[in-house]
């Protein structure tokens, strides 16, 4: 019986061996046809990049996408469309406008003489970025959204003076009405303001009167 076991324990052993001979066996051959196909498809495709390129030219990417398989791919960077309308607007449009008109581009240039007296002058004031609402009952608040043609400041941007020049416009009575309501806000804030015609003006007058307004506000230009 002993003889018996370790005969079949000999026999079950060598199964085994031939078995994992086998598999690595198998395994061998697998990988070898997987890297025969691996280098016969390098070859093919080396063989055509050949055919599409001179044989003259360096191996560098080509600027063709079609022909230069190896190329990387670069997203390219898209311009986001344009914003679609609320269908409220659709019907509305829009331009752009220059910022100054020819008058208070020719007057603000006679203005930055001021400059010289150690002051500065910026035009399109909005009336809110000097003068605060502080009356519970908020009267001509809207007139606050107004702009104001000039402002001239201290070198700590505190405002001195207010600029309007008036055109035809002015004539109008509403326009009269609000320029009344404007001309209220800055009394009541204690900031001159200073009114010009769009002609009849000659540009020593403009300093002139912007000085002598200055001198009355308390503020001394020399």
């Amino acid at each position: 019986m002993e003889l018996l076991f370790w005969l079949l324990s000999g026999l079950m052993w060598l199964i085994i061996g031939v078995v994992i001979v086998y598999i690595n066996f198998f395994i061998e051959i697998n990988s070898d046809k997987k890297y025969k196909s691996l280098r016969k498809q390098s070859r093919k495709t080396k063989k055509n990049y050949e055919k599409n390129h001179d044989a003259n030219t360096p191996l560098t990417h080509s600027t063709e996408e079609k022909t230069d398989p190896f190329k990387p791919l670069i997203p390219v960077k898209k311009e986001p469309p344009p914003p679609i309308p609320a269908p409220e607007f659709e019907n509305f449009h829009y331009e752009s406008k220059n910022y100054m008109t020819a008058s208070e581009i020719e007057v603000f240039e006679v203005l930055q003489e001021l400059k010289s007296y150690n002051l500065q002058v910026f035009p399109q004031i909005p009336l809110s970025s000097v003068v605060r609402n502080i009356d519970y009952r908020r009267k001509y608040v809207n007139e606050l959204f107004r702009t104001i043609d000039y402002g001239v400041f201290d070198p700590n941007f505190k405002c001195l003076l207010l600029i309007e020049l008036n055109d035809y416009t002015h004539n109008a009575y509403d326009r009269q009405l609000r320029d009344k309501k404007v001309a209220y806000i800055c009394y009541k804030a204690q900031i001159p303001l200073l009114t010009f015609p769009t002609k009849n003006y000659h540009k020593r007058e403009i300093t002139d009167k912007v000085i002598e307004k200055l001198n009355q506000g308390g503020y001394y230009v020399n």
